[in-house]
Parts: C-alpha cells; sequence; structure tokens
C-alpha cells in the first residue's frame, strides 16, 4: 500500500514537470512585424508555425478579428498535421478595396494543438490609399452632351 502511494506521488509529480514543457513546443512568429495593404490591392504575410516536441500535432489556426470592415482576410491553410521537430509556413492574404478608408490594426494569428497547446502572434496592418482621390459616385443633372457647345454642367459627389 504504502509502494503504491509512493508510486502515485512520484507520477503526480512528474506530471507536474512535464505539462509545462508541453506548452511550449509550439510555436507561431510572422516574417515581419508589419505590412501596409493598398486600397485596390493586397498584400501577403507569411507565419511559421514550429513543433518543437517529439510527436506529430495537429495544428488548427484562427484569426482574430476574423472580419474587419475595409480588408479581406483569407488563411491559406487553417488546419495541417506538422511533424516533430519542423517548420510549416502559413501564407495569409490581406485584400483592401478601392473604397476602404485609411486605418491602422492588429491582427493574431493563434495556432492550437489537438493536445491543448496554444501560440499566439501579432502583426500591424495599415490600410492607405493608393490615389488621394476616391470617387465612388458621380450624379449628373443632364445626362446627354453637346460635344461643339460649351456647357456647364453641376456636379453632385456623394458624402460619406
Amino acid at each position: 500500500m504504502i509502494f503504491m502511494k509512493r508510486h502515485l506521488i512520484f507520477l503526480f509529480i512528474s506530471l507536474l514537470f512535464l505539462i509545462p514543457s508541453a506548452k511550449a513546443q509550439i510555436a507561431i512568429y510572422p516574417e515581419k512585424a508589419s505590412v501596409i495593404v493598398k486600397t485596390g490591392g493586397e498584400a501577403f504575410l507569411n507565419f511559421i508555425v514550429s513543433n518543437k516536441g517529439i510527436s506529430s500535432r495537429l495544428v488548427t489556426l484562427s484569426i482574430f478579428p476574423s472580419r474587419i470592415s475595409g480588408l479581406s482576410i483569407d488563411v491559406e491553410k487553417y488546419s495541417f498535421m506538422l511533424r516533430p521537430n519542423s517548420n510549416s509556413t502559413v501564407r495569409v492574404k490581406l485584400y483592401a478595396p478601392l473604397e476602404a478608408k485609411e486605418f491602422t490594426t492588429y491582427i493574431y494569428l493563434t495556432a492550437s494543438t489537438s493536445l491543448g497547446e496554444e501560440a499566439s502572434s501579432q502583426i500591424v496592418v495599415s490600410v492607405v490609399r493608393s490615389t488621394p482621390v476616391y470617387i465612388s459616385n458621380v450624379y449628373l443633372e443632364k445626362y446627354s452632351f453637346n460635344p461643339g457647345a460649351v456647357s456647364y454642367t453641376h456636379l453632385t459627389l456623394p458624402t460619406n
């Protein structure tokens, strides 16, 4: 009976030492700390996911925020198997429509494993105008013009 208790205590203490090291077996980091996306254009980010453990891991990726007004985010792969002591590169595509307003935000990419491990990385994303002026709609009072006549037409631009 005493042998059994000692064995259980030894097993419990061994597990306590193993659990903290198991949490540090997965890592994720971006190739660069920030990116600029021009309106009407796209930019690509590469994140490196690393498995420092001795066994393969099923890695699942999540991105936060998943939706941002004025920015489309597309992750190349959301789930994949990562072999022991290996890395995998995940490509993230960012697209800003032409009408997007300028802003700067953080994007967080988190890698989780089936073993409960988790690692997160952040990147600064700046959306900037590709042209100094963007006109989304134009309304004309007169729908036909005589090219030879001098005419002044009232132009109304919508205000946002």
